[in-house]
């Protein structure tokens, strides 16, 4: 599960935009377990959340 927070839900937004395109570049070697794992860890709190559940880079 990949888990996402922000202020407000543009901000949301930009956030897991931002993370797609990470994925789909520099990040498209890193692990998804990896990249869940930071996620869940180093999140900040925030009022707006998101989570989303994938296996594969192809179901993200």
């Amino acid at each position: 599960m990949f888990v996402l927070s922000a202020a407000s839900p543009p901000a949301l937004r930009i956030a897991a935009t931002r993370l797609a395109d990470w994925l789909d570049g520099p990040g498209g070697q890193v692990p998804l377990r990896d990249v869940a794992h930071t996620l869940a860890l180093r999140r900040s709190p925030a009022g707006e959340r998101l989570g989303v559940v994938a296996s594969s880079r192809a179901s993200s």
